[in-house]
């Protein structure tokens, strides 16, 4: 109520066919649309609100234009939310840690392979984003982060290989099986990823709130 933002937003927004199909398997807009993000298909002022879940790090020519045109289509106060990772996001896993032990090419090596694989091109200190963001028409009302080094160790050693298992969910129709197993791993992993960040600048992630000036 008081961001604007709806429990299922009524567009969903995607350069790639393959997410959004997975997303409408999902049914978690009530429409997706496979557009450029440097281009959206929409009038000025056209929306209440926009959610940028993990994408302004995901644009290799950069996010300064996709912030436009995020601007351009919100109307005036209208409320912008996006997780990115920050510059510590590396630092809070702890394969890089341990490879780093063996040898320091095999760590930057790995840690390269793994941003390319999770599409981090752009990470940046929770002030440098905040900069950006309020550089582009935007004033930042509200920053939190997440991801701490107990949650990065957790995230690492499921991002081996051998634990990828858990991404077939996405492709199981059953629904009943699949929400049982999320409701596991929910329980399992709410702990780790709520506890209560001490320092910003140990944390691999941050949630941003934003209002269009």
């Amino acid at each position: 109520k008081e961001t604007g933002l709806v429990k299922k937003p009524p567009y969903g927004i995607d350069i790639s066919y393959s997410l959004l199909k997975k997303a409408k398997l999902r049914n978690e807009y009530l429409s997706i649309i496979q557009a450029d993000a440097n281009y959206l298909p929409f009038k000025d002022e056209s929306f209440a609100s926009i959610i940028c879940n993990g994408v302004l790090c995901s644009i290799p020519e950069g996010f300064e234009q996709p912030l436009k045109e995020a601007n351009r289509i919100l109307k005036k106060g209208g409320i912008f939310v996006a997780t990115v990772p920050t510059d510590k996001f590396d630092d809070v896993l702890i394969i890089p840690k341990l490879l780093e032990r063996l040898s320091h090419k095999l760590s930057v090596r790995y840690t390269k392979k793994l941003n390319n694989r999770v599409l981090h091109f752009h990470t940046y200190s929770p002030q440098e984003w905040k900069k950006r963001i309020e550089d582009n028409g935007f004033i930042v009302l509200k920053t939190k982060s997440f991801f701490s080094r107990q949650a990065g160790f957790v995230w690492s050693i499921l991002s081996i290989q051998a634990f990828r298992i858990f991404g077939l969910l996405s492709f199981i129709r059953n629904k009943y099986l699949v929400r049982t197993v999320s409701a596991m791993l929910e329980n399992v992993f709410k702990k780790i990823y709520q506890e209560q960040p001490r320092e910003m600048s140990d944390y691999g992630y941050i949630f941003i709130i934003a209002r269009k000036v």
